[in-house]
C-alpha cells in the first residue's frame, strides 16, 4: 500500500497550462465560468502581442467576471484600464459606475453617469441609474428629478416608476408611492419588488 502511494506521488504528471487560444476562448466565450474567464483573460493580457482594442476588450471581460465575483475594486481597476485604452467604450464607463455604486463611492458613480448622459441625453436607463446613486448619496431632489426624467424618456419602464415610488416611500409620501407602484405593476404585473413594496403601504 505504501509503495503504491509513493509510486503515485512520484509518477504524478503536471497539467500543462492552457494554450493562448484556449485562454482567449475562456476570456471571450459568453458561457465561460467567471473564474475561468478571469484566468483566461489574465493569461492573454500578460502577452505583449495584443493590440489596444483587444486588450481593452479583455480588460472589459475580466472586469465583468470580477464584478460577478463581487470583487468590485478589481472590476473598477479593469474598467478604468479599458477606458484608458478606449475612452469611447461606453459600456465600460456604465459598468464602472455600477461598480462604484457597489463600493458606495457615489460621487464617482455620479461623475461617470454625468459623462454618459452628456453624450447620450435621451438614454432613460442612465437617468434611472444616476437617480439610484443620487438617492444613495442623500441627494433626494436630484434623485427625484432623475427618476422623473427616466419616466418621461421611457414611460414603459416599470423600474423607473418603482424607483420613484421607493423614494416617495422613503420620504413618507405614501399616496404618491402607491400610485407609482400601481403604475409599475400595470406595466409589469409580475414585478415582485413593486408588489412587495405596495403591500407594506397604507395611504396617509
Amino acid at each position: 500500500m505504501l509503495a503504491d502511494l509513493l509510486f503515485a506521488m512520484l509518477s504524478a504528471e503536471e497539467i500543462p497550462p492552457p494554450t493562448f487560444e484556449q485562454a482567449r476562448a475562456s476570456c471571450f466565450a459568453s458561457r465561460a465560468l467567471t473564474r475561468e474567464r478571469v484566468a483566461g483573460c489574465t493569461q492573454i493580457l500578460d502577452a505583449a502581442t495584443l493590440d489596444e482594442r483587444t486588450r481593452a476588450r479583455a480588460l472589459f471581460r475580466r472586469a465583468g467576471a470580477y464584478y460577478a465575483l463581487r470583487n468590485h475594486r478589481a472590476a473598477v481597476a479593469d474598467y478604468s484600464s479599458a477606458l484608458a485604452l478606449d475612452p469611447a467604450m461606453s459600456e465600460a464607463r456604465l459598468n464602472r459606475a455600477i461598480s462604484y455604486r457597489a463600493l458606495r463611492q457615489f460621487d464617482l458613480a455620479i461623475a461617470d453617469y454625468d459623462a454618459l448622459i452628456a453624450t447620450n441625453p435621451r438614454e432613460a436607463r442612465l437617468y434611472n441609474n444616476r437617480g439610484n446613486a443620487h438617492r444613495d448619496a442623500g441627494h433626494t431632489d436630484l434623485a427625484l428629478a432623475d427618476f422623473t426624467e427616466a419616466t418621461r424618456l421611457n414611460p414603459l419602464s416599470p423600474q423607473a416608476f418603482f424607483n420613484r415610488g421607493a423614494l416617495y416611500m422613503q420620504l413618507g409620501r405614501d399616496r404618491e408611492a402607491l400610485a407609482e407602484f400601481d403604475h409599475a405593476l400595470a406595466l409589469d404585473p409580475q414585478y415582485a419588488q413593486a408588489r412587495s413594496a405596495r403591500s407594506q403601504l397604507q395611504p396617509r
